[in-house]
């Protein structure tokens, strides 16, 4: 199997080295692996110099058990990307916004978002 490691079934806590180690790690039921190329793809994305907002899609290829990447956005607002996902399909989203604080300082925080609509 393709990937580095494997993803828990619900994502109880990623470990905050989870993409140092190229994986999300569970002590229990082991889902899928990360495809390799991914994991360099959210590696370089963690320390991106550009400043405008930005996301990378994810999702599970369940013929070969693998997170892969679904979709890549430059300057996308958070309603845009809401409006990118898929109405009755799970996805992973990393996405990195700028973020004005009180005090005058600028910083481009992370967010890892679990996207799982209703079905019907």
């Amino acid at each position: 199997m393709a990937g580095t490691g494997p993803v828990p079934a619900l994502l109880p806590r990623a470990s905050t080295g989870a993409l140092r180690e190229g994986a999300w790690r569970s002590e229990s039921l082991v889902v899928c692996d990360v495809a390799e190329d991914l994991v360099e793809k959210l590696r370089k994305f963690r320390f991106r110099k550009e400043t405008n907002n930005a996301a990378i899609i994810m999702k599970i290829d369940k013929d070969k058990q693998l997170v892969v990447l679904d979709e890549e956005h430059e300057g996308i607002s958070p309603d845009e990307l809401k409006d990118e996902l898929p109405e009755r399909q799970p996805r992973f989203i990393v996405y990195s916004y700028k973020y004005q604080h009180d005090d005058g300082r600028v910083s481009y925080p992370l967010c890892f978002i679990f996207s799982s609509p209703v079905g019907e």
